[in-house]
């Protein structure tokens, strides 16, 4: 064999050698996509799930011929083993990056581990939690988010997809697509027959409660379910959030468009960014925080300032996507990202050399900074710190900010504001340390400016670990009146966060309780929009259970 057949011979062994290797947290619901440690992140026994990864399967994408679905397919198979049974994944299709498979309905229910085989190459096992049922709900943007797949018929007796331009109406029936409604009785290798199943599943549109006429398989295919839902009467909205809930298990969060007529007054703009000319901006902000750090009340005072020019026409086009609500709360999942599609159309302009802050406590300058200016102004002292700071600064009074004589690239501004009483209080901070996610959460507050309104925001985090092999989490905030004194948070939105970890005593989650009592907003040449706002807020670290 001469040298150059050698080496090429070496090299094709080499391609054809590499071992298959899933991502971390690359094991997910086909249509909810929940990252590994979020609560609706089991692969339910039955359902479609996706396995992302390198050299998991042939370099070009090879699907099922038909019925029955196979077990290896291109050369490529899939294993789980839960609790000392092992398992055959039946395959839709297989490529290099990413495998589609059917989880058998006879997997034992439990932790376990997955491993992907490639032309006798076997990769690492990978995490996998099996659960009885878990939910994920098919969106037209097929991420998990936004407006559901859903069927509806119209007054011409057709049966047509829901949109703001297709709405729906209180009273009739929505057919909704998804996966992981649980375990079938039958051979799900091939088409599924008519079959209404029973485990107990609830739906619930704009947050009442909804009757479904149909679940189960859905006629002639495997793993695919079918959920007949009647929308119930009073619903209104063109972006009505839609969930399905298994014990304390909530699905994707999706939403439909449901109106009297036809048509919904779309809101959203069909696209946003793609623009042209610059938009510009500055935001000024007076912010008391008070937190329990350890066992120790601190209280803090923060200026900040920001002045911004957005070029528009580096905005990339996109489809914005409806905010989901759950009783008057918006909710999302966290995802990590770098960067971001049209962040270099943000840049910062250069204020000047003087950022000042005059008020009853005397005056005090903000740093400057390359993205604006930000500066203590005072707090409380922990204990052993040093050097000791400046007592808080912030008090009932009036406040100028000024930027001298200005810049080239803003112009000299002095704008006052007057703060109120700034006894904001949240009431039962003290008693959320531990939350049950379960059973909802009353939040009350007392003091601050009653004519504006209390912001309530919580987040749980999941840091990568060992036992987590991605960053995750979930996120919501809340609008109240602050003349209500309260407010419930309702089980569905704490359901919907991870259970927080505690390290070292210390939550992975956190609720911050805000009251907005002043906003100014003043003129400055050449700028769409300048405002300056004081904000009160309370922070607390919870653990969601």
């Amino acid at each position: 064999m001469t040298r150059n057949l050698v080496l090429a011979f070496l090299a094709v062994a080499g391609v054809y050698g590499q071992a298959p290797v899933v991502s971390p947290g690359g094991v997910v619901n086909h249509f909810s996509y929940a990252l590994p440690g979020m609560p609706n992140a089991g692969i339910a026994q039955g359902s479609i799930f996706d396995i992302y990864g390198t050299n998991i399967g042939p370099g070009t994408l090879v699907q099922a011929a038909g019925f029955p679905l196979p077990a290896q397919l291109g050369g490529t198979a899939v294993q789980v083993t839960v609790g000392g049974t092992t398992v055959d994944v039946l395959l839709f299709f297989v490529s290099s990056g990413q495998i589609a498979g059917l989880l058998p309905s006879r997997t034992p229910v439990g932790p376990g581990t997955l491993t992907v085989t490639v032309n006798g190459t076997r990769s690492a096992a990978a995490p996998i939690t099996v659960s009885s049922r878990s939910i994920g709900i098919l969106s037209l943007s097929q991420n998990g988010q936004g407006p559901a797949v859903m069927q509806v018929g119209n007054a011409a007796g057709q049966v047509l997809l829901n949109s703001v331009t297709n709405s729906a109406q209180a009273g009739q029936v929505g057919v909704f697509y998804g996966t992981g409604l649980g375990a079938v009785p039958f051979d799900e290798s091939r088409g599924a027959p008519v079959l209404n199943l029973d485990p107990p599943v609830l739906a619930f549109v704009d947050g009442r409660p909804a009757k479904i006429l149909f679940q189960g398989r859905v006629p002639g295919l495997a793993g695919l379910d079918q959920f007949n839902v009647a929308i119930p009467a009073g619903v209104t909205g063109c972006y009505a959030t839609v969930w399905f809930q298994t014990g304390n298990v909530l699905s994707n969060l999706t939403t439909i468009s449901v109106s009297p007529g036809p048509s919904c007054p779309d809101p959203l703009p069909a696209t946003v960014g793609g623009g042209s000319g610059t938009l510009k901006a500055a935001g000024l902000v007076l912010v008391r925080s008070q937190q329990k750090i350890g066992t120790v009340d601190y209280t803090g005072d923060v200026a900040s300032a920001a002045f911004s020019v957005t070029d528009l026409s580096k905005v990339p086009a996109s489809t914005p996507s409806p905010l989901t609500v759950i009783g008057g709360c918006v909710v999302g999942p966290l995802v990590n990202t770098s960067g971001g599609s049209g962040a270099s159309a943000v840049s910062y302009l250069d204020a000047g050399p003087v950022m000042t802050i005059t008020g009853p406590n005397g005056v005090k300058q903000l740093a400057k900074f390359p993205t604006g200016y930000s500066s203590q102004l005072g707090s409380t002292a922990l204990p052993g710190q040093v050097p000791v700071p400046s007592p808080p600064y912030l008090a009932p009074g009036v406040y100028k900010v000024d930027n001298g004589s200005g810049s080239a690239e803003v112009p000299a501004f002095s704008v006052s504001i007057t703060l109120p009483d700034l006894a904001f209080a949240w009431s039962n901070a003290d008693v959320v340390a531990t939350v049950s996610r379960a059973a909802g959460l009353d939040i009350t507050w007392a003091g601050g400016d009653r004519t504006g309104y209390v912001d309530i925001a919580g987040v749980s985090l999941l840091a990568r670990s060992p036992t987590q092999p991605v960053a995750a989490g979930g996120y919501f905030s809340c609008r109240a009146a602050a003349n209500a004194g309260q407010f419930r948070i309702p089980a569905q939105v704490l359901l919907f966060l991870p259970a927080s970890t505690v390290t070292g005593g210390v939550p992975s989650g956190s609720l911050t309780v805000s009251n907005t009592t002043s906003t100014v907003s003043f003129p400055l040449a050449g700028f769409q929009f300048a405002d300056l706002t004081h904000v009160a807020s309370v922070t607390r670290g919870v653990a969601f259970q």
